[in-house]
């Protein structure tokens, strides 16, 4: 969808592909289990449904990354910097990863 929107139109504003890729977070968040994301300050928190039990592999790729993500009381909170054009893009690097450990 995205690369035919590129080729319709053009290189897209800023706020198109921001938009664009909070819908792609939104799509990756399903399978993982999570059901809402919040930004406060340079944390966003991602909280799961209680349900929700990882593999270890998942495990594993949180603990193994605790300068950025961090997994407590059903949540994975994940520091990030004030960069917004980045932050989008950095929230999807990591969600992809702990998709594909599923």
């Amino acid at each position: 969808f995205h690369i035919a929107l590129i080729k319709k139109f053009g290189k897209l504003p800023d706020e198109v592909e921001n938009l664009l890729d909070i819908i792609y977070i939104k799509q990756l968040c399903i399978p993982i289990g999570i059901y809402e994301i919040e930004q406060v300050k340079n944390i966003v928190n991602f909280k799961i449904h209680n349900n929700v039990t990882f593999p270890k592999m998942v495990l594993d790729y949180l603990i193994h990354n605790p300068l950025i993500l961090k997994i407590q009381n059903n949540s994975i909170s994940m520091l990030v910097n004030n960069i917004s054009s980045r932050i989008t893009k950095l929230i999807i690097h990591h969600l992809k990863k702990i998709t594909s450990l599923l």
